[in-house]
């Protein structure tokens, strides 16, 4: 499926008020893996910090910026200081608006 094609789904599941949050999500992951089975076990997509810069089209250093300032988020192995990369959940939360499941206000 296109890039456009989910962001024009992802858009009208928003605005539909009778769609439960989880199940929203739910949606959404059945769309980012082509229709694929998903579970509540899924593992989410950790992306790189380059990989995460080209989902953005930024650089590197700018996802190292938006990390510092609590944009996005990495995620961390147990027990290590060494990030594993930058979760899906986190960039998708930026580019659509939405930091932590809230909107964003100017």
């Amino acid at each position: 499926m296109l890039g456009h094609t989910k962001a024009i789904v992802a858009a009208a599941i928003g605005a539909d008020n009778s769609i439960t949050a989880s199940r929203k999500k739910q949606i959404m992951l059945a769309l980012e893996t082509e229709g694929g089975a998903v579970t509540e076990n899924a593992i989410p997509k950790v992306y790189s910090r380059d990989e995460a810069g080209r989902v953005l089209g930024v650089s590197s250093k700018r996802i190292d910026q938006l990390v510092k300032i609590g944009a996005i988020k990495k995620t961390y192995a147990p027990g290590t200081s060494r990030a594993i990369g930058i979760t899906h959940d986190s960039l998708l939360a930026l580019a659509t608006g939405r930091g932590q499941g809230e909107a964003v206000t100017a």
